[in-house]
Parts: C-alpha cells; sequence; structure tokens
C-alpha cells in the first residue's frame, strides 16, 4: 500500500481492523476512507453490508441516498415534511438507552452462550461504574467483538461453565459488565479504554461515580489460567488503592448517617420547643379566664 497515513489514521486503522476482523489492510483503508475516518460508522456501515451479502469495499456508504425513492404524494403534507427526518434516522440510528443496548445484547449473548453464568450488569456501564464505586469494588469489562475469529473459542472457553473465571469473580466480589463493542456506549468505552485487539477485557477500579482507574487489560485470545494471573497481577498492585476508597466510602457514610440524624435530633429540638411554647400559651389562657 502506497498511501501515507498519519499516526491517528493508523490507529483508527488498527481499531477497525479488529472490531470487523478484516486482514485485508487495503479494503480496511477504503471503507474507511468512503466514511471519512469516522470509525464508528465505517463499522456500522460495514456491520450493516456485510449481513445483506455486500461487498462493502464497493458499496455506496449511504444507500439510501441513491436509492431515488420519493415521497408518496398520496401521503399529503406530512409525508412530505417529514420523510428527510424518516431517512435520516433509518440511515443513521442512534442509540439512546444505553440500558436497552445492555439488555438486548445480553439476551442475544445468553442464547449463543448459554454455558455463560457471569454475574453481568443488567444496566448500562455507566450505573455499573456508578454501583461498583459504591461498592468499593474491582469492575471486568468484557467487549464482545462477534465477527473476531477467536471470540467463540474464547467466550465458551475463558467466560464459559467449565472456566474458573466464574469462581474467581465470586470469591473477589468482582462487578462485571458485558457490551456489545459497536453498540454506542461500549463503543465509547472501547475509545476510551483503547481497546487494539480482540477478545478485549479490562480491570477497571472506579475512582468517582465517573471517572475509573484502569487496573488491567486482557487483549488476545488466552487461557482461562493466563487470565486469572494477569487479574491477580494487577489485583495485586491496587489492593491497597481498594482499602482506601474502601475507608473512604465507610467515612462518607459515617458522615451521611450523623448529618441525618443531627438533622433529625434539630427537628425533634424545634417540635419540642413549639410545643412547650403551645401548652404554656394554653395554660395562661386557662389562667386568665379562671
Amino acid at each position: 500500500m502506497n498511501r501515507e497515513l498519519s499516526d491517528h489514521q493508523r490507529e483508527l486503522l488498527t481499531q477497525f481492523r479488529e472490531i470487523v476482523n478484516l486482514q485485508d489492510e487495503d479494503r480496511s483503508v477504503n471503507i474507511l476512507t468512503r466514511y471519512d475516518w469516522d470509525l464508528q460508522r465505517a463499522v456500522e456501515g460495514y456491520m450493516s453490508q456485510v449481513s445483506q451479502g455486500v461487498n462493502p469495499t464497493r458499496a455506496n456508504p449511504y444507500p439510501q441516498q441513491s436509492s431515488g425513492v420519493t415521497p408518496s404524494t398520496g401521503s399529503g403534507l406530512y409525508d412530505l415534511l417529514f420523510y428527510p427526518l424518516r431517512w435520516l434516522f433509518q440511515t443513521h440510528p442512534l442509540s439512546l438507552n444505553p440500558n436497552q443496548d445492555t439488555t438486548r445484547f445480553l439476551t442475544d449473548f445468553h442464547e449463543r452462550y448459554p454455558s455463560v453464568q457471569l454475574p453481568f450488569f443488567q444496566s448500562s456501564y455507566a450505573s455499573a461504574v456508578q454501583q461498583t464505586f459504591s461498592q468499593s469494588r474491582f469492575l471486568l469489562v468484557y467487549l464482545h467483538s462477534p465477527m473476531h475469529d477467536d471470540t467463540d473459542t474464547y467466550v465458551r472457553s475463558v467466560l464459559g461453565g467449565t472456566s474458573r473465571l466464574n469462581p474467581f469473580i465470586t470469591q473477589h466480589h468482582i462487578n462485571v459488565w458485558a457490551g456489545r463493542v459497536w453498540d454506542a456506549e461500549a463503543y465509547s468505552l472501547s475509545i476510551q479504554l483503547q481497546a487494539s485487539a480482540y477478545p478485549f477485557m479490562a480491570l477497571l477500579l472506579p475512582q468517582s461515580n465517573r471517572m475509573v482507574q484502569i487496573v488491567e487489560k486482557v487483549t488476545g485470545d488466552m487461557k482461562d489460567t493466563e487470565v486469572l494471573s494477569v487479574l491477580e497481577r494487577g489485583m495485586e498492585g491496587f489492593r491497597e488503592v481498594l482499602q482506601r476508597n474502601r475507608l473512604e466510602n465507610e467515612r462518607r457514610l459515617v458522615w451521611c448517617m450523623v448529618c441525618w440524624y443531627g438533622h433529625v435530633y434539630v427537628y425533634v429540638l424545634i417540635c419540642v420547643f413549639v410545643c412547650s411554647g403551645c401548652m404554656l400559651l394554653v395554660c395562661r389562657m386557662l389562667v386568665c379566664y379562671m
């Protein structure tokens, strides 16, 4: 390939080839070029065209634009006004509900891999981070790339029921979240974690309700024993940090309880004073009438 690519384009090219499992570099560059090097649109377009049996390197990346379909004149002004919006959302679907994406993915995932019994979060990644931070635990993230050659073997051997990963997670109280790499939230996470090889997992330590620290990455096709070795090494280096986070959360909880009881105490005192004042006023009125 004679094209000169920038460092950023090289990085996008590597990520695209890993996500869609496309070994041909020239084809990958052609696809990314058609989508103006927008990685998310290129992945979505490639997946859509492959599922329809279309060659992604030759297909128009915007097939609906050249389809020649026009709004029906019989539908009146409504179709004329809303047809462009309908075309927009059909061509570029938006994901506005990460919780729904996670639920849909896990349903499909468990149908294909019924032996996997890991305790996945049933909500969004953001919710998983918040809950994991409040519990002072590690968070294990798995990004699922269905088109990768090693995915099936990896899921069954590393995440499956006979794997040692499940009891390891239970023993160390690790929370687990998984997402399909082309869903919006998982895709954004793959960029943040710089996931350039699949299969991909990352062990994270939340530092707040939004911020996380990367403890360790597990990339490529590995045996379950190798995965556990990587996770144990990462956890060992962050045990002190986890303990500090746990103590800080406990202090925060104690302070919240003190504040709550303080408010209750003040409220009770106010009620006592008000009741005492009312009783004193009633007594004076009775004395005056007597």
